[in-house]
């Protein structure tokens, strides 16, 4: 019978106190960005005439 080892290997992990914020930072562009992606999909005389309601 052959015993087969499986590989074992350790991760280190720090903490970086400047990358508390992080998620707000990076959310808010990709927010930026998906609104802008629907603005140009829908057109803006279409959205205009949504909001104006």
């Amino acid at each position: 019978m052959e015993i087969k080892t499986k590989k074992i290997f350790t991760q280190k992990v720090s903490y970086d106190p400047k990358l508390d914020n992080i998620q707000e930072t990076i959310k808010t562009p990709v927010k930026d960005q998906k609104f802008n992606e629907m603005v140009n999909r829908i057109g803006e005389k279409k959205l205009k005439t949504l909001l104006d309601r």
